[in-house]
C-alpha cells in the first residue's frame, strides 16, 4: 500500500474541490450572464415634484390615489415614476436567475454523476460528489425563489430523476 497523506490533509482537499467547484460555478455564470442592473432599466432626470395624475402620465408614470381617507391639503395620491421600468427589472431579473439556476443545476447533478464514475482518486470523487449537492443547495437557496413553481418543479424534478436513475445502476447491491 502506498503512503497516503494523513486525514486531516485528505479532508481538506476534500473541501477545497466543494469550495472552489462553487465558487467556479457561481464566478462562471455571473461572467457569462451578468446580473441585470435597476440603474440600467430606471434612470431618470429629475422632473420636480409631480402632483397631479395627469402630470404624473405625462412623465410615463404610475398614479396611485390614496386609499381611505385623503389628506385636507396636497395631491391626492403620489406618483411613480419607476413603475414601468421596474416591471422591466423585474421581468429581466426573474429570466437571469432561471438561466443561472438551470446552468447550476445542470453543473451540480454532472458534478454528482462525475463523481459517482471517477476511478483512481476518492477524494476527488468525494470532492465532486459533494460539491455538486452543496451546488444544488446553494443555487437553490439563491435562485429558486425566482422561479415559478412549474420551472422548479420541473428542473428540480428532471435533476432528481436522472441521479436516481443514475444512482440506482451504480449502486446495486
Amino acid at each position: 500500500m502506498e503512503n497516503q497523506p494523513p486525514k486531516f490533509v485528505r479532508w481538506a482537499v476534500l473541501i477545497g474541490i466543494v469550495v472552489l467547484l462553487n465558487v467556479f460555478s457561481f464566478i462562471s455564470v455571473s461572467y457569462a450572464f451578468p446580473e441585470p442592473e435597476f440603474n440600467d432599466f430606471c434612470e431618470r432626470e429629475n422632473v420636480g415634484i409631480i402632483e397631479t395624475e395627469s402630470q404624473c402620465l405625462e412623465n410615463e408614470g404610475k398614479w396611485n390615489a390614496y386609499q381611505g381617507t385623503a389628506p385636507k391639503e396636497g395631491p391626492l395620491g403620489y406618483c411613480d415614476l419607476n413603475y414601468e421600468c421596474s416591471m422591466a427589472y423585474d421581468d429581466a431579473r426573474v429570466d437571469h436567475a432561471q438561466t443561472s439556476f438551470l446552468i447550476l443545476l445542470v453543473v451540480g447533478a454532472a458534478a454528482i454523476i462525475l463523481g459517482m464514475f471517477l476511478k483512481g482518486s476518492s477524494i476527488v470523487a468525494a470532492g465532486l460528489s459533494y460539491g455538486g449537492v452543496v451546488l444544488l443547495i446553494t443555487s437553490g437557496m439563491r435562485y429558486l425563489g425566482d422561479l415559478d413553481q412549474l420551472t422548479q418543479i420541473l428542473a428540480v424534478g428532471a435533476a432528481l430523476v436522472l441521479v436516481l436513475i443514475i444512482a440506482y445502476r451504480k449502486f446495486k447491491d
